[in-house]
């Protein structure tokens, strides 16, 4: 009998403890995307969501994800690279800056 209580002890604990470690790693997460978002609202800078080829395959449409919202730019696109842009650039720097 005193062992099955000393078990159901442990078992509690380490779903407390387990409970606690979900709750730290969550928290971090969070924190982790609060830095980021103000890094974004602060440089103005914009992360690549989407693209899509309009305009008969001369036009790329790029969708940017930043922290007042979705932005679009327009390149004209080639395959070769020489007259526009292949595909859309990763980062953008949007007009919006909070500190301007």
């Amino acid at each position: 009998m005193l062992h099955a209580v000393e078990s159901q002890r442990l078992q509690d604990g380490c779903v407390v403890h387990h409970k606690e470690s979900i709750m730290k790693m969550l928290i971090r997460a969070i924190a982790g995307v609060a830095i980021i978002w103000l890094a974004m609202l602060l440089t103005g800078y914009g992360v690549l969501t989407g693209s899509t080829k309009n305009a008969a395959g001369l036009g790329l449409q790029c969708s940017y994800l930043t922290a007042r919202g979705v932005i679009n730019a327009q390149y004209l696109h080639t395959d070769s690279g020489i007259v526009g842009v292949t595909e859309c650039p990763l980062l953008k720097k949007s007009g919006d800056v909070i500190d301007n």
